[in-house]
């Protein structure tokens, strides 16, 4: 198992576990982009989902509310399989 997809199989089961940084790595293993947002927002786009995904970065982590609605999107959007 590589690691990427080790850190896909925890983002599933336990998506608050991971940090920042961990969530980033998925997002442009699935092709995202970032851009830079205001002051410690960050945003991550892709052409094939409607929604931007949005993420208050402060001492290189972000709330668990963030975490579990990117997860929600990518399984809505069917960039994870279930």
């Amino acid at each position: 198992m590589t690691v990427i997809e080790k850190l896909l199989q925890k983002f599933e089961d336990r998506p608050e576990a991971l940090c920042y940084r961990e969530i980033e790595k998925i997002l442009f293993y699935l092709g995202f982009k970032k851009s830079q947002g205001k002051s410690s927002h960050v945003k991550f786009s892709h052409s094939k989902c409607p929604q931007v995904l949005i993420f208050s970065v402060h001492n290189r982590d972000c709330k668990k509310a963030y975490k579990t609605t990117t997860l929600k999107i990518l399984l809505q959007y069917k960039f994870l399989p279930l």
